[in-house]
């Protein structure tokens, strides 16, 4: 981002948001911006509505070590500009959901739950996304006190499935084997004839923690992770991961292309 442009960025959010604003700053191709917590959904939402922003990503961080908080990172496209904006916010145990308001954070806030224990209050469906049904609570494997190595109990639970009843309604499971070499999934469909009323999923069936392994490997020792993630996806993931390994460095142009 030029430093005319971000200048100008940085004017009209300082402006249209200034209280809820800690900093500002410029980051490679776009701003980040750290916003308050409680102010934290306020800001994506009018991004993403009134200036047309898409989400590209919401993720934790647990920085307790160092700032004694964990860190929400929401990253946003620019609409009709080659730039982004991330949007950060220092949390402890819960922030203000975004879901209400941009329902593509659904699912990126429930596995944020699931992995670090914070809560978005007022998520539309807060169930667990990742961690299977017997996994006690408490027990959040992204946190960083949470060792690797740990056998952890399992609890009897019970996943809430939502059900549609009426006449007609029929209720189809399928999966989560599958025929073929798809991955397992669990889909349960609610149906009146052709229509499908609702449909339920349930994924993280192969979850084996690689995310929680790739911390303190090395380059090298996590790309051969990271490749292995999932076999129809392999080179997509390994190409996503030396991007960001080599983000903000001068690659060689033989690199590259290579």
């Amino acid at each position: 981002m030029s430093t005319d442009c971000y200048a100008e960025v940085k004017a009209g959010l300082e402006q249209e948001f200034g209280d809820a604003l800690v900093s500002i700053s410029p980051g490679h191709r776009g701003v980040i911006c750290e916003v308050q917590g409680q102010r934290f959904a306020d800001v994506a939402k009018a991004m993403c509505g009134k200036h047309g922003a898409v989400m590209l990503s919401l993720h934790a961080t647990d920085d307790r070590a160092s700032h004694g908080t964990f860190t929400l990172h929401c990253i946003l496209s620019l609409e009709g500009q080659d730039q982004f904006m991330t949007l950060t916010s220092k949390v402890r145990d819960s922030f203000p959901s975004l879901s209400p308001s941009i329902y593509y954070a659904n699912w990126y806030e429930r596995e944020i739950q699931d992995m670090f224990g914070i809560k978005p209050l007022g998520h539309p469906d807060p169930r667990p996304l990742v961690l299977y049904d017997r996994w006690p609570e408490g027990n959040h494997p992204l946190r960083k006190d949470f060792d690797l190595r740990t056998d952890v109990p399992r609890t009897p639970s019970a996943y809430e499935f939502k059900t549609i009843e009426g006449d007609g309604v029929f209720e189809v499971p399928v999966g989560p084997v599958h025929a073929g070499v798809i991955e397992p999934g669990h889909f349960r469909f609610s149906i009146a004839g052709e229509p499908i009323l609702n449909l339920e999923i349930r994924l993280g069936y192969v979850h084996r923690g690689v995310e929680k392994s790739l911390e303190g490997a090395s380059s090298a020792t996590a790309l051969r992770m990271v490749e292995r993630i999932s076999g129809d996806n392999g080179v997509a993931h390994a190409l996503a991961y030396c991007q960001t390994i080599e983000f903000g460095s001068e690659v060689p142009v033989r690199a590259r292309y290579a």
